[in-house]
C-alpha cells in the first residue's frame, strides 16, 4: 500500500493552499482532486474568474483581521509567482438608519453593517470611508438613487481575486516545493479506527497518511467527513453572467463591487473576457437547500433568476440591466449556522470546512492553519480562534 506523510483531499484554494504550506516545510504531501485544481464548469468557488476580497465584516474584528493576514498572504503568492492575483476595485455594501428606509429592510441588523464596519475598519487602521447617498452618486454615477438606502461603506481594501488563476498558480508553487498534486483521482472511502483515518480508498488505489489527511474538498467535505452534516448545510447559489456594451464603466477602475444585504445580491467589476456577473448570496432559502446523498452534478437552470438579477438591476445598478447575457450557472456554497469556518483536527484528520462567502478570500489563512494543525502546531497559532472548533459550531 502507498503512503505519504500527509494526504490533502481536495484541489480547491485551501487544499492547494495547505499543500503549500505543507510543502514549504520540507513535508511529504500528496494532493487528490477528483478533477484538476480549478476546473473550467465548476460547483465550486476555486474554478471562477474572479471572487470578491474584502475586510469589511460589520463588528466581527476576528474576521476582518483573518481577512488583513490573507491579504497580506495573497500579495507574497501575487510577488512570487510574477501572475497577477489580487487587483483593486473597492467594494461598496449599502445600509440604513432613517426610519422609512428601515422599514424596507427585511433585517433591521444588516442594515447596520455599513457603519459597524466603519468603526471597526476605523479601529483597525484600514481604509475605507462612509459615504452618504449623495457622495455615493457623486463617487460613483453608475450606481442608481433609490430609496433603499441611506448610506454605504467604501471598503477601500476591497478588489478582485482572480480565483481559477490563483488556485492554478499556488498548485504551481506547492510543487515546485515538492508538492505532488494528482488529478483526477477520487476518493472513494474512507477507512477508520476510531478517529484515526487509516487509509484511504481512491480511484487510483489505496494510500495511507503517515501524519495526517487534510479534508479540504469543500462541499463534499460531508461525504467524507460525516460528522459535517450535523454543522453544516450546502445550498446553490445562482450566478448570472453579463456582458455591457460600455465595458469601460465597470472596469475595477470605475466601478467598486457592489453589495445589497437586503436583497442578497452582488455585482462585481468587469473581469475576464469583458463579463460582469450578478449573484445571488441568500444563503438561507430553504428552495437552494442540497441533499448530499444526490448528485451536485445536475443543476438546475432557474428560468426565474435572469429577471430577477435584472430587477435589481434596473434598481441599482441600471446601465448593467440590459446588458448581454454570456452564462447562467449555479455553485455550491456550505454553510454552518453561525457563518463561521470550522478549522479543526480529530485524531490524524484536519478538516477545512470553509464558509463559502468567506472561504475564498482566507483561503490562503485557512490553509496556512490547516497544515499547523496537521504539523501539530495549528492551536497555537496567533490566527486560530475557538470559533473554528466543532464542539464550538451549533447544529444546523
Amino acid at each position: 500500500m502507498e503512503t505519504s506523510e500527509f494526504v490533502v483531499v481536495g484541489g480547491g484554494v485551501a487544499g492547494v493552499c495547505a499543500a503549500y504550506f505543507l510543502a514549504s516545510e520540507g513535508r511529504e504531501v500528496v494532493l487528490l482532486e477528483r478533477d484538476v485544481p480549478a476546473p473550467d464548469c465548476p460547483l465550486s468557488s476555486s474554478g471562477e474568474v474572479a471572487k470578491v476580497f474584502r475586510c469589511a465584516y460589520g463588528r466581527d474584528r476576528a474576521m476582518t483581521r483573518l481577512c488583513m493576514a490573507s491579504l497580506r498572504q495573497w500579495r507574497r503568492f501575487q510577488e512570487e509567482s510574477g501572475s497577477t492575483l489580487v487587483e483593486p476595485s473597492g467594494m461598496v455594501v449599502f445600509g440604513a438608519d432613517r426610519p422609512e428606509t428601515l422599514a424596507k429592510w427585511r433585517d433591521p441588523g444588516l442594515a447596520r453593517f455599513a457603519r459597524e464596519s466603519t468603526e471597526t475598519m476605523r479601529a483597525e487602521g484600514l481604509e475605507h470611508e462612509l459615504l452618504d447617498k449623495s457622495q455615493l452618486i457623486e463617487r460613483f454615477p453608475q450606481i442608481r438613487k433609490n430609496d433603499g438606502y441611506d448610506h454605504a461603506i467604501l471598503d477601500k481594501t476591497a478588489g478582485l481575486i482572480y480565483a481559477q488563476r490563483a488556485v492554478r498558480t499556488i498548485a504551481r508553487l506547492a510543487i515546485e516545493r515538492g508538492a505532488e498534486i494528482r488529478p483526477h483521482v477520487t476518493v472513494e472511502d474512507v477507512a477508520r479506527r476510531g478517529q484515526d483515518v487509516e487509509m484511504l480508498a481512491t480511484s487510483k488505489g489505496n494510500i495511507k497518511p503517515k501524519r495526517a489527511v487534510v479534508f479540504a474538498a469543500g462541499h463534499r467535505n460531508a461525504t467524507l467527513v460525516p460528522e459535517l452534516r450535523k454543522k453544516t448545510r450546502v445550498t446553490r447559489q445562482r450566478v448570472l453572467y453579463l456582458k455591457p456594451e460600455k465595458a469601460g464603466l465597470y472596469d475595477s477602475e470605475h466601478f467598486p463591487a457592489v453589495v445589497s444585504l437586503n436583497e442578497w445580491r452582488y455585482v462585481l467589476p468587469i473581469h475576464g473576457a469583458g463579463i460582469t456577473k450578478v449573484a445571488d448570496d441568500d444563503k438561507y432559502h430553504p428552495d437552494r437547500m442540497v441533499d448530499l446523498g444526490d448528485s451536485t452534478e445536475d443543476v438546475d437552470v432557474d428560468p426565474g433568476f435572469s429577471e430577477d438579477a435584472r430587477s435589481f438591476l434596473r434598481d441599482f445598478v441600471p446601465g448593467l440591466a440590459d446588458a448581454e447575457e454570456v452564462d447562467y450557472r449555479t455553485c455550491c456554497y456550505t454553510n454552518t449556522r453561525e457563518e463561521r469556518y470550522l478549522i479543526y483536527k480529530r485524531g490524524n484528520a484536519v478538516v477545512l470546512s470553509a464558509c463559502s462567502g468567506h472561504g475564498f478570500k482566507n483561503g490562503p489563512m485557512t490553509g496556512m492553519l490547516g497544515a499547523a494543525l496537521a504539523s501539530g502546531r495549528g492551536e497555537s497559532h496567533p490566527l486560530y480562534s475557538d470559533d473554528f472548533r466543532y464542539e464550538n459550531a451549533g447544529d444546523v
